[in-house]
């Protein structure tokens, strides 16, 4: 199912959503961390993510605010759920991990994880030509999931 057609799905049952801001993602640069959050999300063993004000201001997107709807993908691109954002907060990467860990039950170690999330950042600075800096800031999302596929059969290879 397209991203799309899930949403117009979710649309029948929830018409007071019609003109909330959408986007849809998958989380993740491989497949296998892609199908693998999708599938924790699904099961509400996911319910946050950290995401990254530069990528919004490089897309000239609005960062996500409460409210807000997102398509889940699996890295094929199929619709799997949609989430809801609850809040969004910006905070420094050390911050947000305490609060992180809560909302994503994948075991991590804080530096391996720390670690990774400056890498993604510097890696999106480079990219977008943005100065980087070790406290530039990112944003930790709460998120439900307000609609799901019935049957969740994502691939994880």
């Amino acid at each position: 199912m397209t991203p799309t057609q899930l949403w117009q799905r979710y649309l029948k049952t929830h018409p007071q959503a019609a003109d909330a801001l959408v986007s849809s993602y998958h989380f993740g640069d491989a497949k296998e961390e892609a199908n693998a959050a999708v599938t924790r999300i699904c099961l509400g063993e996911k319910t946050g993510c950290i995401s990254f004000p530069q990528a919004f201001e490089a897309q000239g997107a609005p960062c996500p605010q409460p409210g807000d709807y997102a398509v889940i993908t699996d890295f094929a691109g199929n619709g799997i759920c949609i989430i809801q954002v609850l809040w969004v907060e910006e905070l420094s990467i050390e911050q947000a991990f305490p609060v992180y860990r809560r909302m994503d039950t994948l075991e991590q170690d804080r530096s391996a994880w720390e670690e990774k999330q400056y890498a993604i950042q510097k890696k999106l600075c480079e990219e977008t030509g943005q100065p980087w800096q070790e406290d530039l800031p990112v944003l930790l999302e709460s998120f439900r999931t307000v609609f799901k596929v019935k049957r969740v059969k994502v691939k994880q290879g």
